[in-house]
């Protein structure tokens, strides 16, 4: 095997400039790019890391608002119901002695009534027994009413005979 060493007819120097071209245009080019690229895509990460955290943050602050809130909810509903039970409660006892009173009325006005209507009966009772004993004195003679009479009065406690 031989070597050639004539620099133009095996294109040495083209092949050097080309890799030397390339290394340069490296540096140049893509170097700068590279690690500008590198260092906004780092920038990126950690923007979007320190969101990540907010976002988790926000997330816990806004779930114990939630449980806080449902925990408020839950003891104001509580309370409602208890108060809601306090006035039903309240409503059947006023209306309960309402109608006690008023049954209570009822019961002694037909009691006043029944009284009433049976103190009347004896008078008419007592009004039909008199008729009847004003009827027969009546239609006895002289003589046997004053003997009638003389033995009430004596009953009664009136003259002696």
């Amino acid at each position: 095997m031989k070597f050639n060493f004539d620099l133009i007819e095996t294109n040495t120097i083209n092949i050097f400039l080309l890799i030397a071209l390339l290394v340069y245009a490296k540096n140049v080019s893509f170097g700068p790019s590279l690690e500008k690229r590198q260092e906004e895509i780092i920038f990126k990460l950690e923007n979007a890391q320190n969101d990540f955290v907010k976002a988790a943050d926000s997330y816990y602050i806004a779930e114990k608002t939630v449980t806080q809130n449902f925990f408020c909810l839950q003891s104001w509903k509580n309370i409602y119901e208890e108060e809601k039970k306090t006035i039903v409660q309240n409503k059947y006892l006023l209306m309960k002695n309402v109608l006690d009173q008023n049954f209570l009325a009822s019961k002694k006005l037909v009691q006043n009534l029944e009284t009433k209507y049976f103190l009347c009966l004896q008078k008419y009772v007592l009004y039909i027994v008199a008729v009847k004993i004003l009827r027969r004195f009546f239609s006895l003679s002289q003589k046997e009413q004053s003997k009638l009479l003389e033995i009430t009065l004596y009953k009664i406690g009136g003259k002696n005979k």
